[in-house]
């Protein structure tokens, strides 16, 4: 079956999965190529271009039958007109864990053109948002898009502990970590590798290290043991389907925070033999499941309406089976939320939330799912918006707690709730960043201004303190 692959990315980083022999790539960063007679590539336009258009450059021979785009929140491949193309046509979902409106842009393009099947990899735990917007015959296939390994390395480790991708400004968590572990002396070797290279690295290190850019199931969680290497990465939270892949302590090892790093990094260099069996593990489960040929049947069934492994069914994911649309309005304004706070989670080690009030339930549920974040709601929310929340979670992950308790990170909150509360002198003491659940009147405004509250520019469903504001623009700067 001839195939088109649409992607975002240059060759050699992040490169498709080939679905069919003599299959085509196409994307901004790849060039016009030809082999032999027939096309290997195609360079298209940055951003929106035409996919029909694209396709009548190609021999008739391949002309595709399936379409597989890759779209991610960067949006440097934007291809329409898919309605122009006979064919099937698959999106595949790219990073939706950083950047500016990074869920809200791809429902959109997801809702815009006439995808038969949309697929995530990386995000499970924004699945639920997708579901709530209308978007049909959405799953998860976690490894689909990995970069294809070579066949695994005898294990020979003769390095210690390594680190295998990229650190700029955006991975701040990441360099938390590594900053962490060279503290600590462990002093772990620091690789920018992709394609082949990378596997030979994991299988040359007693443990990889790894940390996900902001709460996502990075391509070295299935990277890493595809190549036989022991894996040390963050734990996420539960939605996001770590757990669903690898049984922790098995197959590969999770930490909480830099100390627990440290301590976990020291144990297994400490014990090879036991970084040696994790390794093995995390292969053996790999080739069972995640392997090409297993993640390919998984493909093939989704695109035939068979339906997918039942340990990847959204299904199993409550918020993602709530059983009706949201209201259009009131998931703009949740997403926008959820968006902002992200962001500054992908920014900041550790954030408190309280949602105060008459909480959303639908909105305490959404941000759970960022692990570095705790959410509390107050103690007098009423039993049925308390069971909502309850039915959406696992137990333990919203908690219930006073506002005077602490200063809060993030405080969502009313105008009028506020005003009751204490008003600009509570809000000056009381957060560094405001979420307001309705628009500002007068008065409100007046608040904000008097405790130094400003929109912040980037995200601005958030409010931030004067404190708060300083520590992101100078972070700005130096990026």
């Amino acid at each position: 079956m001839p195939v088109l692959f649409s992607t975002h990315t240059q060759p050699g980083y992040m490169d498709p999965p080939v679905l069919s022999p003599g299959q085509v790539v196409c994307g901004p960063e790849r060039p016009d190529r030809d082999y032999r007679g027939l096309v290997t590539s195609l360079k298209t336009p940055l951003g929106r271009y035409d996919l029909a258009q694209q396709i009548e450059r190609l021999p008739a021979e391949q002309r595709p039958e399936l379409v597989v785009v890759r779209a991610d929140a960067t949006r440097r491949n934007r291809p329409v007109n898919l309605a122009g193309i006979k064919a099937r046509r698959v999106l595949l979902v790219g990073d939706t864990h950083h950047r500016r409106a990074p869920i809200a842009g791809l429902i959109d393009y997801a809702k815009s053109e006439p995808f038969d099947l949309v697929l995530l990899d990386y995000t499970r735990q924004h699945a639920h948002f997708f579901v709530e917007a209308g978007v049909r015959n959405l799953h998860w296939l976690p490894g689909f898009a990995v970069d294809p390994p070579p066949p695994a390395l005898a294990r020979r480790p003769q390095k210690g502990l390594i680190f295998v991708g990229m650190l700029e400004a955006q991975h701040a968590q990441r360099r938390r970590m590594i900053e962490a572990l060279m503290a600590a002396g462990l002093k772990p070797e620091l690789f920018h590798a992709f394609g082949a290279q990378a596997p030979q690295l994991h299988a040359a290190a007693t443990v990889s290290f790894n940390c996900s850019l902001n709460g996502d199931l990075n391509q070295r969680v299935i990277e890493v043991p595809a190549a036989g290497g022991c894996l040390l990465t963050d734990r996420l939270a539960p939605q996001a389907g770590l757990e669903i892949l690898f049984e922790p302590g098995r197959d590969l090892e999770l930490y909480d925070g830099p100390e627990e790093l440290v301590e976990r990094a020291r144990a297994l260099l400490a014990d090879p033999a036991r970084a040696a069996a994790i390794a093995a593990a995390g292969l053996a489960r790999y080739r069972e499941a995640y392997a090409p040929a297993a993640t390919q049947a998984e493909f093939a069934a989704l695109l035939e309406g068979r339906g997918g492994r039942a340990a990847h069914a959204l299904s199993r994911e409550p918020r993602a089976a709530k059983p009706a649309l949201a209201e259009p309005e009131r998931l703009a304004a949740r997403l926008a939320l959820y968006q902002a706070v992200q962001e500054l989670h992908r920014r900041e080690p550790a954030l408190a939330m309280l949602l105060a009030g008459e909480a959303d339930p639908d909105s305490a549920a959404d941000l759970v799912d960022l692990p570095r974040l705790r959410v509390s709601v107050e103690p007098g929310l009423p039993a049925p918006a308390q069971a909502a929340i309850e039915r959406l979670i696992l137990p333990g992950q919203v908690t219930v707690a006073p506002a005077q308790q602490r200063r809060w990170d993030i405080l969502a909150a009313s105008p009028a709730w506020l005003a009751a509360a204490g008003g600009a002198a509570f809000l000056a003491r009381a957060c560094r960043a405001l979420a307001l659940s309705e628009r500002p009147d007068g008065a409100a405004t007046a608040m904000l201004a008097s405790a130094g509250f400003t929109p912040w520019r980037d995200e601005p469903a958030l409010h931030l303190s004067p404190e708060l504001a300083a520590t992101l623009n100078a972070s700005d700067q130096a990026r």
